[in-house]
């Protein structure tokens, strides 16, 4: 880990992990707050440390899909960072990472960053990580609420992806359901 501010970030970001272990709640997305507060471009920081970013958004089975294209991944040998306690804000992608690291900050050589994503936090999250995947499973109105109407949503979304195909190789995989 170069930058000494994301450094700092990571070596308190991993005292705060200690702490919450201490306590049987835990707290899954609190070392991520913190490294973000002290690093905000930390994810940016990440990205650079990975073989390939995959995003998984969608209203519905996120946290499941994530976990299988994870697991096929290590069963493939290849090491993965992923939100596995469906943290799947920036702070939750950010202790993910936090945890994946070593001691000293390193991530495992070849790693795949695999994310669940909250479908709206997609948009700020495209521009920091810039996946190389982004799987859209699907869009119900049964937590839009939270972002305004289903069509303004995949109006952010549509604008968010295309952004993402202008500036560079990824690519979108989409599961429609019937």
């Amino acid at each position: 880990m170069g930058d000494l501010l994301c450094r700092t970030a990571f070596f308190a970001a991993r005292f705060v992990r200690f702490l919450l272990r201490l306590r049987p709640e835990g707290g899954s997305s609190l070392p991520g707050y913190v490294f973000l507060k002290l690093c905000p471009r930390g994810l940016s920081h990440w990205a650079d440390r990975v073989t390939h970013v995959v995003f998984l958004t969608g209203t519905n089975g996120k946290t499941t899909t994530t976990a299988l294209v994870a697991n096929a991944l290590r069963e493939s040998g290849i090491p993965v960072v992923t939100n596995d306690k469906g943290a799947n804000m920036p702070s939750g992608l950010a202790t993910a990472f936090v945890n994946a690291a070593d001691p000293s900050g390193r991530l495992p050589r070849g790693a795949y960053a695999v994310f669940e994503v909250d479908e709206g936090s997609l948009p700020a999250l495209v521009h920091e990580l810039v996946p190389d995947y982004v799987v859209l499973l699907n869009l119900y109105p049964d937590q839009i609420d939270r972002y305004g109407s289903p069509r303004e949503l995949s109006e952010r979304l549509r604008r968010a992806l295309a952004e993402l195909d202008r500036s560079s190789e990824g690519h979108l995989v989409v599961f429609a359901n019937a």
